[in-house]
């Protein structure tokens, strides 16, 4: 059985991650499995990835995450070339963008199973009116055209547009394999961290995008470093918001305790380097950093936003805040940062949690129940 998995970005982040391990896992069980994204930039880990996992993949030339009615009309003519050349057997959707074109192709080329993975809600994000509108529009769509919903938590399945189709949605976590960690000496010493004993680590993996929450976390940092807190923060990631949180870090002074360390492949590896792993996001799916920073026996710090609380219940397996308020983050930071029991029985339970609930196993099992169904 051939599996046809699209993509909007060929970047890594979440859902490709996502991507990647369940082609793996796909493949592992007998699947044939070839890939389409948009390749936008000249960074693309994904690809690379797949690359080396002898994965085929094919571009999607005119596909960008923004909406433009001429390229994404020249992206459904494109899938539809793909898809006519693959022959799949199913075509499997990621992202909120590509799942409208790409259920909408895969209706004009007949292909007998399409299946939409919801990795978020966009529709909540922050944008002009018309684009809200459009992204729902398109949202309802997608549940309309394609045979299932796989939302990959608990609260995009609540926020989802159902109409009349609740019974094509279903919540499958994102499971995880652990990556291969360097211990917190090698970490810190190959990201050029500095630590006399005193200091604390504060790191985050993340794009340098307006819905992580990055802004927040800086005013955050400016508040710890006026309070003499002994700390450092860095953040591992690229991404359209660079040179914004650079402005804030130079004008408020904060160059010796903010580090930008911008995108580092394999970054994950790096985790154990921090004391503390804080994310800050504005809206989230379900973060597969959070997993990997259970994983890594790191304690968290996260905000209270979409499948974030059912990995991080507040005093047992982390510490959780209200979106948006740097005060909150700056106080719960400030807790964790100066209590090393709490850090330790939180990173435990976090490793328990993890471990127990969000197996990759388990992720690509009941993917492939969908698959059948």
């Amino acid at each position: 059985m051939k599996v046809l998995q699209i993509i909007t970005k060929s970047n890594w982040g979440g859902a490709q991650k996502h991507v990647f391990e369940l082609s793996l896992g796909l493949v592992s069980n007998g699947f044939s499995v070839e890939v389409a994204c948009g390749q936008n930039t000249t960074n693309a880990p994904l690809v690379d990835k797949l690359n080396r996992a002898e994965i085929p993949v094919h571009k999607i030339k005119s596909l960008g995450r923004d909406i433009s009615l001429i390229k994404d009309i020249f992206s459904f003519f494109e899938i539809i070339s793909i898809i006519k050349k693959t022959k799949p057997d199913i075509v499997h959707l990621h992202s909120s963008k590509i799942g409208a074109i790409g259920a909408l192709a895969s209706r004009f080329c007949g292909v007998r199973k399409i299946i939409f993975t919801a990795h978020g809600t966009p529709f909540k994000e922050k944008r002009f009116l018309l684009s809200n509108y459009a992204i729902r529009f398109a949202s309802y769509l997608t549940v309309i055209l394609v045979d299932e919903v796989i939302c990959v938590s608990q609260r995009v399945y609540l926020d989802y547009p159902k109409i009349f189709f609740s019974t094509k949605l279903t919540v499958i976590h994102n499971g995880i394999s652990a990556p291969l960690y360097l211990n917190k000496s090698e970490s810190r010493e190959k990201l050029h961290i500095k630590s006399d004993g005193f200091t604390q680590i504060i790191g985050t993996i993340a794009e340098l995008h307006s819905n992580k929450g990055l802004l927040y976390l800086l005013k955050a940092a400016n508040s710890l470093k006026q309070r003499k807190v002994l700390f450092t923060l860095h953040i591992l990631g690229g991404g359209e918001q660079k040179q914004k949180l650079i402005n804030f870090i130079e004008k408020n002074n904060l160059q010796d305790v903010v580090f930008i360390h911008g995108f580092i492949a394999g970054a994950s590896q790096y985790t154990k380097a921090f004391d503390v792993f804080v994310l800050p996001s504005i809206n989230e799916g379900l973060p597969y950093v959070l997993l990997e920073a259970g994983l890594a026996n790191v304690s968290v710090v996260a905000t209270d936003v979409g499948g974030i609380p059912e990995v991080i219940a507040h005093n047992q397996t982390g510490l959780l805040v209200k979106p948006r308020d740097a005060l909150c983050l700056a106080n719960s930071l400030e807790k964790i940062l100066s209590d090393a029991p709490l850090r330790s029985s939180l990173f435990a339970a976090l490793y328990k949690k993890v471990t127990e609930e969000y197996s990759l196993e388990e992720m690509v099992s009941s993917t492939l129940e969908v698959y059948i169904k």
